[in-house]
Formats: C-alpha cells, sequence, structure tokens
C-alpha cells in the first residue's frame, strides 16, 4: 500500500512539473507571436526599427534600449526615444565585441535602491545582443534589466531574435533598393539627355526633364503615346525595326538618326537603346536614351564644307599651273568648284563695257539647263542688275544671297534658280589691279551655305583665278609676240622692241589708272577753289551773305574732294605698292604717332596706353599708315571726351597674337559693323567727325595684304575696339 502511495506521488509530481512546462511554453509561444506582431505591424526601416524596440521594452522588460544596424559600410544608432542617426565610429565595447564575436555578451553590476528592497533586484544586467542570419550580423541590440540575465533571456527569446534580425535585414535591402532607386530617379530626371522607357509596342511609359528639353513635349504630352510620335518622314520603319533587335535581346549603341521636336524642327540625336527585362529575365520593354547631336552635326558640316572648300582650292590651284588656255581653264575650274566642292552649280562672267553692260556667261558647269540663256545678265547699276553678280562686278566685293527665296535683290532670276535646285549664291569679282573684270558665281543646293571660312576660301580662290586668266592672257600675248618676233627678219627687230614696249607702257598705264585720274581731278579743284577764293577777295564787297556762304560751300566741297583724291591715292598706293618685308616695332611706331597727335592738339587731355616691345614682321611703311589711321580714327572719335583714353597692345586669341587699338570714343551700332571696312563708308556724319570714310579701308587692306586679319567691335557711345592679325611671316 506505502510503494503504490510512494508510485502515486511520484507520478502526480511528474504530471506537475509537465504541466508547469507545458504552462511556460504556452506563455513563451504567447510571448514570441506578441513580439512578432508588434515588429510586423507597420513596413519600412525606420517602423520596423521603432516597433521592435518598443515591443522589447514593453513584454520584456529593461531601459536604455539601443539598436545598431549597419546600411551598407555605415553604422547607425537608434534608441527607444525615437532618436535614429548614423555614426562616424563606435566607441561601445560591449557592442564591439557583440559585433566581432557575433555571440551574446553580458555585464553584470551591483543594483542598490531604497525603494527595493528584496533580493531579486540586488542585481542589473547590461547586455548585447547580435542579431543573426545565418553569419552575418545584422545589428545589435542593447539594453539594462534589473531582474533578468543573459542566460534567462538565451532560453526564451532565441526565436523571437532570429525573426527579428530576418526583419530587419530584409527591411535593410528594401531599404538600400529604394534609396537607389530614387538615386536612379534623381540622375534621369537631372540628365541632360532624353531617357524614355517604353513597351515591346512602342508606347512610351516614362519621360524624364532631357526628353522635354530636347523634344519639347512635356511628360503628359509623351507617357502613353507611340514612340513614332518623334519619327520625322521617312524615318517611320526605325522604330520597329530597332524592337524587333531588342526583342532577340540585342543593344543598340550610339545610333545617329534625326527626330522631329513638338514644334517641327528636325533634330540628330544618338541613341543608345537597351533591353528592360523582368525578375524572371524575360524582355518586357526597352530603355532609350537620347542625346542631341545638332550641334555636332552642324559643325562637322561646317568642317567638311570648309575642308572641301580647300581641297578644291587645291585642285583649283593644280589646274591653275597646268593651263595653256583661258578657256579650258575656266571650264574646268568650274567643274572643280561643282565636282571636288559640292556645289551645285557654278559659272564665270566677264563684264562687257557696251551701252548694256553685258555679263558675258564664258564658262559654266553642274545643273546650268539653259540658266544662263533665260536669264540675260548684266552689271549695269539699274533694278534688274542689282543681282549678287552685278553688285560684285561694281563694287569689287564678294556678295551673298544667302536665301534665293526670299531675297530682294534676286527676284527677277528666283524662279529659274529654283528649279534647277539652286537656294544660295555667292558672286566673286575677277579683279586686276584692282579693276573688276568679270565674276565667279557659286550656287549652293542649301540655304544660307556660304559661312565666313567658306567666303574667305572662295575669295582666294577667285583671286587665284583672276591672277590665272591674267597671267594666261599675259603668257599668249607674250606668245603670239613671240611668234611675231620668230616670223619677222631681222630688219622688223625694231617694231617689236617698239610694240613689246607699248604693250610694257600699256601694262603701266593700266596700273597707274586710278593714279592718273586722281592726278586729272586736282586742276579742275584748283581752278575751282582758286576762282571761289578770288571772288571772295575782289568782289566780296559785291556780294551778299547768301553768295558769301554758298562760296565758302564751294571751297570747303572742293577741299572735300581734294582730301578724297589723297585718299584714293594712298588706298591705291597700299593696294599695289610693293612690299618690302623686315622686322618693325610697332610699338616705337604706335609712340611716334601719339606723340605727334598730341602736339597737333596740345590742348586734349588724351591718355595713351601702349603695350612695349611688340614687334612684328612686314612692310614697315605700310604698318606706319595702317597705325597712324586707327590712332588717328582713335583721337578723333574721342574728341568729345572730357577724358580721353586710346590703348594700343596684344593679346591671344587659338595661340595666336592679336593686335588691338581701342578707345572709349563715339563707338558704333555693331548692326552695321560690315561697313566699317568698306572705302567710303561712313556711320557718323561730316558735322560730327570730320573724315573721308577711306582710313580703315585702308588698313584692311594693308593687312589683308599682309595675310592677316581684321576686324572692330564697339557699342555706341561706349568706344571701339580694333583688331588685327599679322602672321609670323608675312607674304610680300
Amino acid at each position: 500500500m506505502n510503494d503504490l502511495t510512494t508510485i502515486s506521488k511520484a507520478k502526480l509530481a511528474n504530471l506537475e512539473e509537465r504541466l508547469k512546462k507545458l504552462a511556460a511554453d504556452k506563455s513563451y509561444f504567447q510571448l514570441i507571436i506578441q513580439l512578432m506582431n508588434r515588429m510586423s505591424a507597420v513596413p519600412g526601416l525606420e517602423n520596423t526599427i521603432e516597433n521592435l524596440l518598443r515591443a522589447v521594452g514593453d513584454v520584456i522588460g529593461g531601459v536604455n534600449l539601443i539598436l545598431y544596424y549597419r546600411v551598407d559600410e555605415d553604422l547607425h544608432y537608434a534608441d527607444v526615444c525615437g532618436i535614429q542617426k548614423r555614426l562616424d565610429s563606435l566607441d561601445d565595447t560591449l557592442v564591439e565585441r557583440a559585433f566581432a564575436t557575433r555571440e551574446p555578451v553580458e555585464h553584470e553590476h551591483p543594483f542598490s535602491d531604497t525603494r527595493m528592497l528584496t533580493p531579486e533586484f540586488s542585481k542589473a544586467y547590461t547586455w548585447a545582443v547580435p542579431l543573426l542570419v545565418g553569419p552575418e550580423v545584422i545589428g545589435v541590440l542593447k539594453m539594462e534589466s534589473l531582474h533578468l540575465a543573459m542566460r534567462e533571456l538565451s532560453q526564451q527569446l532565441p526565436t523571437f531574435f532570429n525573426y527579428a534580425a530576418l526583419v530587419l535585414k530584409n527591411e535593410i535591402e528594401s531599404y538600400v533598393k529604394q534609396r537607389e532607386a530614387a538615386k536612379f530617379v534623381a540622375i534621369v530626371q537631372s540628365s541632360d539627355d532624353a531617357i524614355i522607357g517604353k513597351t515591346l509596342e512602342g508606347v512610351i511609359t516614362s519621360w524624364n526633364k532631357g526628353a522635354e528639353r530636347i523634344y519639347g513635349y512635356p511628360e503628359s504630352e509623351g507617357i502613353g503615346r507611340s514612340i513614332a510620335l518623334l519619327a520625322p518622314p521617312g524615318h517611320e520603319d526605325e522604330a520597329p525595326r530597332i524592337l524587333a533587335r531588342l526583342k532577340e535581346g540585342q543593344h543598340v549603341e550610339h545610333y545617329e538618326t534625326v527626330r522631329r521636336r513638338k514644334d517641327g524642327q528636325d533634330i540628330h540625336v544618338s541613341l543608345t537603346i537597351s533591353p528592360i527585362t523582368s525578375a524572371n529575365g524575360s524582355i518586357v520593354g526597352a530603355s532609350t536614351i537620347a542625346r542631341d547631336i545638332t550641334e555636332r552635326i552642324r559643325t562637322e558640316d561646317e568642317l567638311r564644307r570648309v575642308n572641301r572648300a580647300l581641297r578644291m582650292l587645291s585642285a583649283s590651284n593644280q589646274t591653275l599651273i597646268r593651263a595653256t588656255e583661258e578657256g579650258g581653264l575656266l571650264n574646268e575650274i568650274c567643274r572643280m568648284v561643282v565636282d571636288v566642292g559640292g556645289y551645285r552649280m557654278a559659272w564665270v562672267g566677264l563684264a562687257e563695257h557696251d551701252v548694256a553692260k553685258t555679263l558675258r556667261p564664258v564658262a559654266h558647269a553642274g545643273f546650268e539647263s539653259g540658266y544662263l540663256e533665260s536669264v540675260n545678265l548684266a552689271w549695269a547699276d539699274v533694278e534688274r542688275d542689282r543681282g549678287p553678280d552685278g553688285i560684285a562686278i561694281r563694287t569689287g566685293q564678294p556678295c551673298v544671297a544667302r536665301d534665293i527665296s526670299s531675297d530682294p535683290a534676286f527676284a527677277p532670276w528666283r524662279e529659274d534658280a529654283l528649279q534647277r535646285g539652286c537656294h544660295s549664291i555667292i558672286a566673286l569679282p575677277l579683279t586686276n589691279e584692282g579693276q573688276t573684270f568679270g565674276a565667279l558665281s557659286i550656287y549652293a543646293a542649301q540655304v544660307d551655305a556660304f559661312d565666313a571660312k567658306e567666303v574667305d576660301i572662295l575669295e582666294e580662290l577667285a583671286g587665284d583665278l583672276a591672277y590665272g586668266i591674267v597671267a594666261l592672257r599675259t603668257r599668249s600675248a607674250r606668245a603670239r609676240a613671240e611668234d611675231d618676233i620668230q616670223r619677222l627678219n631681222h630688219e622688223l627687230d625694231q617694231r617689236v622692241r617698239e610694240r613689246t614696249a607699248q604693250l610694257e607702257v600699256a601694262n603701266k598705264e593700266l596700273e597707274s589708272f586710278s593714279y592718273s585720274v586722281s592726278h586729272d581731278l586736282r586742276a579742275p579743284l584748283r581752278a575751282i577753289a582758286g576762282f571761289s577764293q578770288a571772288l571772295l577777295d575782289d568782289y566780296s564787297a559785291n556780294l551778299d551773305e547768301e553768295g558769301k556762304r554758298c562760296l565758302h560751300r564751294v571751297r570747303a566741297a572742293a577741299h572735300r574732294m581734294g582730301q578724297l583724291i589723297d585718299d584714293m591715292l594712298s588706298l591705291s598706293h597700299v593696294t599695289r605698292g610693293e612690299m618690302r618685308m623686315e622686322t618693325v616695332d610697332l610699338s616705337s611706331l604706335a609712340q611716334e604717332i601719339a606723340g605727334e597727335l598730341a602736339r597737333r592738339e596740345p590742348e586734349r587731355k588724351v591718355v595713351f596706353s601702349i603695350a612695349p616691345e611688340v614687334i612684328v614682321t612686314g612692310d614697315a611703311r605700310f604698318l606706319r599708315v595702317a597705325l597712324e589711321n586707327l590712332l588717328g580714327n582713335a583721337w578723333k572719335f574721342t574728341s568729345k571726351r572730357q577724358e580721353a583714353t586710346i590703348e594700343f597692345g596684344v593679346t591671344e586669341q587659338e595661340g595666336q597674337p592679336v593686335y588691338f587699338v581701342r578707345d572709349n570714343g563715339a563707338g558704333f551700332d555693331m548692326e552695321y559693323a560690315d561697313r566699317l571696312f568698306g572705302a567710303f563708308q561712313r556711320l557718323h556724319t561730316p558735322d560730327e567727325f570730320p573724315g573721308t570714310g577711306i582710313g580703315l579701308a585702308t588698313v584692311q587692306r594693308i593687312i589683308h595684304r599682309h595675310g592677316g586679319r581684321v576686324w572692330a567691335e564697339g557699342r555706341v557711345d561706349q568706344g571701339a575696339t580694333v583688331y588685327f592679325t599679322l602672321p609670323k611671316a608675312a607674304p610680300g
């Protein structure tokens, strides 16, 4: 009986122990579920951390709960009070050990408080628990507890901390992905390139700011529409072909094509297109990066045109060297212009000096097809003959019609030119010793086809051609003379010498034509001035004030005409005079001229600033004339300034020295800058500033003869600057 009682008590004790264990397990699982529910309440990294700390504090107890965790390589801190921040370093040894060992770390220390006298609160614990996913430490949870030792914690909550580590890892990874996605979106939106997403059917799904800027459509007008929206006529089949390649997994890189903006303007773009894949690797769309290369294409086109023009110039020069007959030379040059230069049409016309001043075509190439017969060209100064060719011959300067369809001067020939595909033209004078004897006209298929560099090259071509024509004519004349000499016997030798002498005299007379014209004008001018002065001296008492005023005006006009003749002689001299190249000190020349100007008008207050030791190679006489004109102009146009400044100096552009004369005088409107260097062109009236308008034309011809360039910049009432260049070895 006693044995049965003992067995029954033992079983009962065992049963009670099992019941207690079951009750504890139930409480443990309920606690775990409660903690997990708290953590899963609201997604997001910050919310997850906040719920983790609060759940541990509320359910387990303890104070000063802190979570240390890493995002990429950055260490972060979060506490139960809601403070979250990034740490530059970790100065908590307990947490460092937990991170390093991947094991829980506990620090036990005594605790005493008069309000808590029970033995259970005689000790306090600070512990750090690593949150692990496999071998990886996601973070370390640190807290202080008055009653819970680490061994009790590890026995009760390992499942929760494993779960917490997994949830925290997922949230950190999600946060990193969202952050990277946000960076990518920011990069896409801030890109100057157009970045467009589309389906495999070509429907636009994304549209960044770069796309708005390049194509002109806002995002609301782009998304949902077909990518064919951007294809101009002739390019409609590009998008289907590209999408077909993408469906096969191919990438398209640096595909250059044309796209149309919302405003109807066509632009050049470079496309890089990549397939967009889903999570399972299947291709679901395409991403296009488009870069506007319109400016690059324009620059390349300009370079191609200039290079083509240079090749044409080189080929033409070779033709000039080999030429033996004028007609063949002219036709070959026209062919070079079309075949090598790539222009639509070219022709050469010679100026006849008949009553109608006919412009006689003598050679052509390209899409002429009867054009020259239909237009009946002349170079007289009447309305019909004021086209580019007539202007070039009359002025001796190139004339450009940039858009034949709208240029009123080209109206009489517009329809014929447009029918032959010509949209712009440049007419280049053919001159010899200052006399224009014809024109080379070049037509292009594009509007505004002739930029400044191209015009310079074509001017050189026209100059070479004119020289070649004159040389052939001279050579032909010489050959004829030699044939005559060979046919004549010894008795005719004197006649041959006489004819040769006559030819030389004729050439010299032609060379000095402008001189003789100018000199011939002086005699009547002297007569006008002398007789008008005699009237004033001898008959002044018989003249009323109006009569005297008229005579004074006659004398002033004669004086001005004399100035014009002097300037014409000077301009003719610098155009034809022989150049002697030597080393020239421009600074010394400028100092001398400045001194002469100051002595001429000592009452003026003018500050000269002259750069020292500006040494060049050139003709000293001509360069002095150029500086006299430039500094004289600066002196003249600062005459109304109380404090005038005139500067001569040198700067650098593209590695080359550029010389300049600058003043703070009257200045000019840049709209009329192209008139500054024309002979007799003036932007001010004689009453404002005296002069004949020859000075800057003289400067330009001197600089051009040295192989340099000259240009001016200015603003009204804010002064002007004239720049010029001189090659290191200037031509003769």
